[in-house]
């Protein structure tokens, strides 16, 4: 039974592909809206933007942006969705404990607590911030420009760099002695962005093991932060 489910979900995961490839950039828009919400696609929008883009590296420019504005409207749905609910459906999903870290994050460093987790790769629960940014009224402009900002970078450099580079990383691949160098800044780089959202992650842990909830009232000032 088991291999049969198993080969069931091949079959589902070969169809999703084809889907995707062959509605091209509508495909990435769709599937970054879905990116975007609280269902889990599991960094399949990345994946999906680097594929097209290799495949009609012309287009690498074009697919980025169908990939950016789906995921901005995906991200914008969660935070409509954030701002209906409240804190009660984010402690239900994520844990009292984990809310309460996101939201401390949200009301401390507004504008960046947003722009960090739209570069983070999975499996880093970015609709937890982005419904956290709606429940706390945090301000729809600053909350789009963050998202768009983050977005906008993060699909922009995969397609940008496997449309130009793709060679190159078969060769590194092949051959990684050679690029040492490259491979180090790259690693240095990821290190210090992933150090980066540990440390904030923490500071919110910190606060919230002293007692330092997030202020539970129907109007914040999270607005307030930049």
């Amino acid at each position: 039974m088991k291999f049969v489910e198993l080969l069931a979900l091949f079959a589902a995961a070969s169809s999703w592909t084809k889907w995707i490839r062959r509605l091209g950039g509508v495909g990435l828009l769709l599937l970054g809206v879905l990116d975007g919400s609280i269902v889990p696609t599991f960094g399949s929008l990345d994946l999906f933007t680097g594929i097209l883009s290799v495949r009609q590296r012309p287009l690498w420019l074009y697919y980025a942006v169908m990939a950016t504005i789906g995921g901005v409207i995906g991200a914008f749905t969660t935070y409509r969705l954030g701002r209906k609910a409240g804190n009660g459906w984010l402690e239900k999903k994520f844990g009292e404990r984990r809310s309460k870290r996101v939201r401390y994050l949200i009301e401390r460093w507004g504008f960046g607590a947003v722009l960090i987790p739209t570069l983070a790769p999975p499996p880093f629960p970015a609709s937890a911030f982005f419904f956290a940014a709606g429940s706390l009224n945090y301000p729809a402009p600053k909350y789009l420009s963050a998202v768009a900002l983050g977005r906008a970078v993060r699909y922009g450099a995969i397609a940008y760099v496997v449309s130009h580079y793709h060679l190159h990383l078969l060769k590194f691949l092949r051959h990684p002695e050679r690029y040492w160098r490259e491979s180090l800044l790259v690693t240095v780089t990821i290190m210090v962005a992933i150090g980066l959202l540990f440390w904030l992650w923490g500071r919110g842990e910190a606060e919230t093991s002293a007692g330092l909830g997030v202020p539970q009232a129907e109007e914040s000032t999270v607005g307030r932060n930049v």
